[in-house]
């Protein structure tokens, strides 16, 4: 003999499930923003090495270590480059020669005081 739920039994039932699959959401809601907090922490991590490594760049063209007030000094002429024929863009632009691609050595010597102006451009006025 098979029994019939009643109506309540049978609204209680679906409360219950409903109530079960509320709190699987919020769960999966909550792993959700765990996720993305770790995706902007390994976001954050890789720029910041990608800005030191950057900056270490900067100061291997240099015959002294990085000081404070230099990155003003940077800016200023890297948007005189810009304004002058947006010169920095375009080099960032351009495909990186392998011999100067992952860390080969340039002397200070190679800097960019002793690099020629391209074609059309100022001279390095030496940063």
């Amino acid at each position: 003999m098979t029994s019939k739920k009643s109506f309540d039994e049978r609204i209680a039932e679906l409360d219950s499930k409903a109530q079960t699959a509320f709190e699987k959401g919020k769960q999966y809601e909550a792993q959700k923003r765990n996720l993305e907090k770790r995706k902007k922490a390994e976001e954050r991590k890789k720029r910041n090495h990608l800005l030191i490594e950057i900056g270490a760049a900067v100061e291997s063209l240099m015959d002294r270590p990085v000081q404070e007030g230099d990155e003003i000094r940077l800016l200023n002429f890297l948007k005189r480059q810009e304004a002058n024929g947006r010169f920095f863009t375009k080099a960032m632009e351009k495909s990186v020669p392998h011999e100067f691609a992952h860390g080969s050595e340039v002397s200070s010597t190679q800097g960019l005081q002793d690099r020629e102006p391209e074609e059309g451009g100022e001279p390095n006025d030496g940063f």
